[in-house]
C-alpha cells in the first residue's frame, strides 16, 4: 500500500469517526445546508456580482460574490443546525442517531474519496509514482466510470466531464 492508499483510508475513518460523532440528524441537516449555500451561490451570485461597487478583475468579483453568498447561507444553516441539534439531543434518539451518522459519513468520505481521484486525476498529480502503485485508485476510478453513466444527465449540464478518466 502507497500513502495515497492510507490517505484514502484516513479519509473515510476520518468522515466516519465525525459522523458517529455528530449524528445522523446533524449531518444530514448540514449536507442539506450545504446544497443550499450551493444554490444560492449559483443562483444569486450574478445578482450580487452587480451589486458590488467597487473595480475588481471581472473572475474576483464573481468569485467573490459567489463566496460572499455560499459562506451566508453555510453561516445561517449553521445557526438552524444548532437550534435544531438541541432538539435532537433532548428527545433522545441516542444510539440510532450514532449509528446512522457513521454510515452517513462512510457514504460521505467515499464520495469526497471519488470526487478527489477525478479532479486530481486531470493533473500532474497521476503520474506519482505512488498514484500508478495504488491498490484503491483501479477500483475507484472503475466505479466512478461504471457509475456516471447512470447518473442523471441534468447534474452534470454544465460540467465537462468528458475523459476525466482517461
Amino acid at each position: 500500500m502507497t500513502a495515497i492508499d492510507y490517505s484514502i483510508i484516513t479519509i473515510i475513518l476520518i468522515s466516519l469517526v465525525l459522523g458517529c460523532f455528530r449524528g445522523f440528524v446533524r449531518e444530514l441537516l448540514a449536507l442539506s445546508g450545504w446544497v443550499l449555500a450551493f444554490y444560492c451561490a449559483n443562483y444569486f451570485s450574478d445578482s450580487l456580482y452587480a451589486l458590488i461597487p467597487f473595480e475588481l478583475e471581472s473572475n474576483v468579483k464573481y468569485i467573490a460574490a459567489y463566496i460572499s453568498i455560499f459562506l451566508l447561507i453555510l453561516i445561517f444553516a449553521s445557526l438552524i443546525i444548532k437550534v435544531f441539534n438541541r432538539f435532537v439531543k433532548s428527545v433522545g434518539l441516542g444510539l440510532s442517531n450514532f449509528l446512522l451518522g457513521g454510515i452517513f459519513g462512510f457514504i460521505r468520505g467515499v464520495l469526497i474519496i471519488f470526487i478527489l481521484i477525478m479532479v486530481l486525476e486531470r493533473t500532474s498529480f497521476s503520474v506519482n509514482p505512488g498514484w500508478a502503485n495504488s491498490i484503491y485508485i483501479p477500483i475507484i476510478k472503475n466505479t466512478v466510470e461504471n457509475t456516471l453513466p447512470y447518473l442523471p444527465e441534468q447534474w452534470f449540464k454544465d460540467v465537462k466531464y468528458d475523459n476525466i478518466l482517461t
